[in-house]
């Protein structure tokens, strides 16, 4: 692939993400707001909320494998013309239809990710596969980050009907987006790819369990942090996720421009990072440590996904790769939910001793990438690449 080819592919399948996956995070904060409205309790809210975490997770290998047969450009294509049925879910006031809507949602965007992401893994050479993959997961932080605020003003301004129109328009945009990248062919397409293969691979499930110990301290962090603010009467603690968006941007952004870090020092030094982050966390009393722990705890969480991600890229076999990385992402759906979970013990246990404990799994991860690759030349293909 030409590289002006290769930077048409790059840049088009980035703006396509952006707009695309905002279509969801517009109305994330607005669809609990419509269906108090219809008279519905916290609690089947929640659970109707939650259906999207369930579709993306379970779908997720699917829309992977799905993306190495089909190609990764006709799976993006899909989950747009798939996702342009939804509005038509909210004609009428019904919980059963925004449970669709939700399972919908979490299959199109779940697809639309593993494939974007497949495009900008073949977009771009080698040595710039980490930093490209972090530019990509940019594009979703910005995503998720802005468009629940925009949604919020549009809802409670005009309602949900504009709203709507608004995801539409985006979805639009997105789907021309994709008509300006180069067809991208199946990885695989005639031959039968035993799952077991995907699964059993060492380079697969071993990221994917080290991706589990990171966002299992994201869960922990982001369910509890506002109540043990409160609880220490921490004000202004939204400057947390405002230093720690900032430090995971930034990271993402700059990495592999001036590092001379082999993809293994990338992952030792993140892990690190996150204990230290979440140990201080456990013993913050006032803004500024919490400020100083969002920033250690961006810097960690900002350069090991990329790194990880590029790991399961570079050596799982071209006809596994989306199947690979489309079971390796829903380890992010998994890690946070066990996050949650672990988050809720604090009611027994304390704040203190749930992120002390919290702040040793990305330890356990580290443990496990060094234990589970010690005796395989795979250490040789990571310390030879550089990001």
């Amino acid at each position: 692939m030409s590289l002006e080819k290769s930077n048409k592919n790059f840049i088009f399948t980035l703006i396509a993400t952006t707009l695309f996956i905002s279509t969801y995070y517009l109305l994330m904060p607005v669809l609990p707001l419509h269906m108090k409205m219809m008279g519905g309790t916290k609690f089947y809210i929640g659970l109707i909320m939650g259906l999207f975490s369930v579709s993306s997770l379970f779908f997720r290998p699917a829309a992977g494998r799905a993306s190495d047969r089909k190609g990764p450009t006709k799976i993006m294509r899909l989950s747009i013309c798939i996702f342009f049925l939804t509005p038509f879910f909210y004609i009428v006031n019904s919980f059963s239809l925004i449970s669709l809507v939700q399972l919908v949602y979490g299959f199109t965007i779940g697809a639309f990710t593993i494939s974007s992401a497949t495009i900008i893994t073949v977009s771009v050479s080698k040595e710039f596969l980490s930093q490209a993959i972090g530019i990509h997961s940019i594009a979703l932080i910005l995503a998720k980050g802005l468009s629940p605020t925009l949604g919020t003003i549009i809802y409670k301004a005009w309602g949900l009907h504009p709203l709507l129109a608004l995801t539409v328009l985006q979805a639009i945009l997105a789907l021309l987006c994709t008509f300006k990248v180069d067809y991208v062919p199946p990885l695989n397409k005639d031959i039968s790819i035993p799952f077991s293969k995907v699964i059993t691979h060492r380079m697969v499930w071993v990221p994917s369990i080290v991706l589990l110990t990171v966002t299992l301290t994201f869960g922990t962090i982001m369910t509890m942090l506002p109540l043990m603010a409160l609880e220490r009467n921490i004000p202004n603690y939204s400057w947390f996720f405002t230093v720690n968006t900032l430090a995971v941007v930034a990271t993402r952004l700059f990495t592999g421009k001036q590092s001379k870090l082999s993809l293994e020092g990338i992952i030792a030094l993140s892990l690190i990072a996150l204990f230290i982050g979440v140990g201080l966390i456990a013993n913050v009393q006032d803004l500024s440590l919490l400020v100083i722990a969002a920033f250690i705890y961006g810097l960690g969480y900002g350069a090991v996904y990329p790194a990880l991600s590029t790991i399961v890229v570079l050596n799982t076999p071209s006809e596994i790769r989306g199947s690979a990385f489309g079971l390796f992402t829903s380890f992010f759906d998994i890690g946070v939910t066990f996050g949650s979970v672990w988050g809720g013990f604090s009611e027994y246990l304390g704040f203190n001793i749930i992120y002390m404990l919290a702040s040793l799994v990305p330890v356990l991860g580290l443990v496990s990438f060094v234990y589970f690759l010690r005796n395989d030349n795979i250490w040789d293909k990571i310390r030879g690449h550089q990001v």
